[in-house]
């Protein structure tokens, strides 16, 4: 009986594997009392490692300064000179971390950058901006606009430099996924990943002092088995200290975490550290499904899996839960159904974390076989040693019909062989008979 698609397409099967506890190892480190919120990532996948209040609104402080970099280096190339304008040298609030470039003081973009990622100079935020959009205002509307693009719904900037305003905002969940795109870029990578850099002169200064990297931990491995290779720090007074880090592991596996609203600049790093390290061993690469393997039945066609997947996943096999959504065909008739025939697709995810597509094949048919060869009373033979009958089947008759074929082949191989070889006898024979005399008067004297 062939069903509609409406009522098969969906075919949820939910197999208790996984449920992974954002309570557990990582949530006595990280406790509430010492954070607003955070998150850990697998930054290969994007899966979700930890959380805690990701969702939550937070004010990003200077790690705005990600999107601002990103949305820069996407739309204007690293060696353009940009000139600072009078508005890029306004007063912003006390205690604001500027460079303090003059009015029509220029440099390359390049190096620029530093002074944005580096130092978090905002003053650099507001040249960058006037420079790639023509104005504050128009720069701003593009960090939005990628910001929607990468998925960051909850996510609004107001400014490109991250100084507060209630309407500045963003959540943890978002800047995992700004940070993402903006370590994906080798530029911005290649500068967060640095620990200090000399900024070039201008035309209007010979020299600048050493910018040194406001990240605590960066490049530490000291106690640990993986190293801190790149990261952005913020604060205000609202914000409290916000840390994005990236970091890799000696088999080259690396975590992204966000923490947001620490009081002390050094608890977040250690606790960075701490979340980190729990991302790293509280997690494997397993074999999720094998190839082959029965995922459920429909209208008496038993499912099978056709790839083997395999996905990082928690070492607790017992805490997890594997969800899969299987699609199947509405243009197959299920009676008439063979082995190996392709019925659909299933989906493989984990606590909303997408795992991998494969196909789905049909494990057995349901069409008769009318090849098969009935068992007969002449084909049963006395068992002596049970002293009872036991039933023997007779050979498929496939396998019946190729072993005469081989077996007549190989007869008429034989008997050809034989003629050709008895009349290569019968013409050597023949032709030594040709050679000898006839008579004696043939022979020599």
């Amino acid at each position: 009986m062939r069903k509609s698609i409406s009522t098969i397409l969906a075919l949820a099967i939910i197999a208790g594997l996984f449920n992974i506890n954002i309570q557990g190892n990582a949530q006595n480190i990280v406790s509430t009392d010492l954070c607003r919120s955070y998150i850990s990532i697998d930054f290969e996948s994007g899966d979700v490692l930890y959380s805690y209040n990701a969702d939550e609104r937070i004010y990003p402080a200077s790690t705005t300064k990600l999107m601002t970099a990103l949305v820069a280096v996407e739309n204007c190339s690293l060696d353009k000179v940009f000139t600072t304008s009078v508005n890029a040298t306004r007063f912003l609030e006390e205690g604001s971390g500027e460079l303090e470039l003059k009015a029509s003081e220029t440099m390359d973009f390049y190096s620029l950058l530093h002074g944005l990622l580096i130092r978090s100079y905002n003053d650099v935020a507001l040249v960058i901006a006037e420079n790639v959009a023509g104005s504050e205002e128009a720069f701003i509307n593009m960090m939005n606009e990628k910001a929607l693009q990468l998925g960051a719904v909850d996510t609004h900037f107001v400014t490109p430099h991250g100084l507060h305003d209630d309407e500045h905002y963003t959540t943890a969940k978002d800047l995992a996924l700004i940070a993402k795109a903006a370590f994906s870029n080798f530029t911005i990578s290649t500068i967060c990943r640095k620990k200090e850099f000399m900024l070039p002169s201008t035309n209007l200064r010979n020299k600048f002092e050493i910018l040194k990297n406001t990240n605590l931990i960066l490049g530490t491995n000291t106690g640990y088995d993986f190293v801190v290779t790149a990261g952005k720090t913020g604060y205000t007074s609202k914000a409290q200290n916000v840390l994005v880090a990236l970091s890799s592991d000696q088999q080259g596996r690396e975590v992204l975490t966000v923490i947001a609203g620490v009081k002390e600049r050094e608890i977040t790093a250690e606790l960075t550290l701490e979340l980190m390290k729990f991302s790293y061993i509280d997690f494997s690469i397993q074999g999720i499904v094998k190839a082959g393997q029965i995922i459920g039945t429909y209208e008496g066609i038993n499912l099978a899996n056709a790839m083997y997947i395999e996905h990082l996943v928690p070492y607790d096999t017992q805490s997890w839960k594997l969800d899969k959504t299987i699609e199947l065909r509405d243009d197959i008739i299920y009676t008439q159904v063979r082995v190996g025939d392709i019925l659909g697709e299933v989906t493989y995810s984990y606590n909303n974390n997408y795992i991998g597509k494969s196909l789905i094949v049909a494990a057995n048919s349901l069409i008769p076989d009318v090849t098969a060869v009935k068992i007969t009373a002449e084909h049963q033979i006395d068992d002596v040693a049970d002293n009872g009958k036991i039933e023997r089947s007779h050979f498929p008759i496939e396998f019946v019909i190729s072993f005469s074929i081989s077996a007549l082949l190989l007869i008429s191989i034989i008997f050809v062989f034989y003629k050709t070889k008895k009349h290569d006898i019968k013409q050597k024979k023949e032709e030594a008979d040709s050679d000898e005399p006839d008579n004696a008067e043939d022979k020599d004297v």
